[in-house]
């Protein structure tokens, strides 16, 4: 029943994936991406540049509300999350932790670029859909770049190849391309890298609580403080940021980092 009420919703707010072309990752290899500049009106928290360390949402512009498209999109809020990178990445956000809120239900299609997306163990569910004939599974993250690799095989349902409303395993990841879609239902940990592409777009419709005003999103308000944070360590030349950073690298991914 959950599988249905899922597909109804895809059909209803008219993002089913249409018209793409070859989804095998080996095709879709990368050479070394260069930094680019948000093109989409947000903006970089201001790392060193080429900096390699695990900072939260590194080289990932901060989310835009499109409130213009609110009206068409409701009860949904549309957002646009743009990534200038090769392995940027989203945070895993709601682990538990008291000063994380917890995510809420999202719709999450890929506009631009092809993401990695991870499910997280004891996660409330994330499932996948896509207008092609099969889904692309990947091996469980590795340090080393690409740092998720095909594994030959396609995702599975009740035995069959799965297109439609298609249950993520945690620890098993898949690959997303662009006009496809992930429901998150609230709560759900997930994280999304860029895999293949030197820059990509996500498209995000959220289910936000009543009376929540839009700017509160939870993955702005992760990139707020990830800023915050930056900004203070920063402002002062004799404190050194190396325990910060080993605190973010460890709780909170940066390019595909766990």
């Amino acid at each position: 029943m959950r599988r249905l009420v899922v597909l109804a919703i895809v059909s209803l707010l008219g993002i089913a994936p249409i018209g793409i072309v070859g989804r095998s990752a080996s095709a879709q290899e990368s050479s070394t991406p260069q930094p680019a500049a948000c093109s989409q009106g947000g903006s970089l928290i201001p790392y060193p540049a080429g900096d390699s360390r695990s900072l939260p949402w590194i080289e990932v512009c901060k989310p835009i509300h499109n409130a213009e498209d609110a009206t068409n999109t409701a009860p949904y809020q549309p957002y646009t999350v743009e990534f200038t990178a090769q392995y940027s990445a989203t945070e895993v956000i709601g682990d538990g932790t008291e000063d994380q809120r917890t995510v809420e239900f999202m719709i999450v299609r890929v506009t631009d670029g092809s993401f990695a997306i991870e499910v997280k163990p004891n996660s409330p569910p994330v499932v996948v859909s896509t207008s092609q004939d099969h889904i692309e599974t990947l091996n469980p993250y590795e340090d080393d770049p690409p740092h998720y690799t095909p594994n030959g095989a396609s995702l599975m349902f009740n035995g069959e190849v799965c297109t439609r409303g298609c249950p993520v395993d945690p620890d098993v990841p898949v690959l997303l391309v662009p006009g496809d879609i992930a429901v998150a239902e609230k709560g759900a940990l997930c994280l999304y890298c860029l895999l293949h592409g030197s820059t990509g777009l996500l498209e995000v419709f959220v289910l936000l609580d009543p009376g929540v005003d839009p700017q509160e999103f939870t993955w702005i308000d992760s990139w707020d403080a990830a800023k915050d944070a930056w900004d203070a360590e920063t402002a002062t030349p004799s404190a050194s940021t190396e325990p910060v950073v080993m605190a973010w690298a460890f709780f909170n991914p940066g390019r595909c980092d766990h």
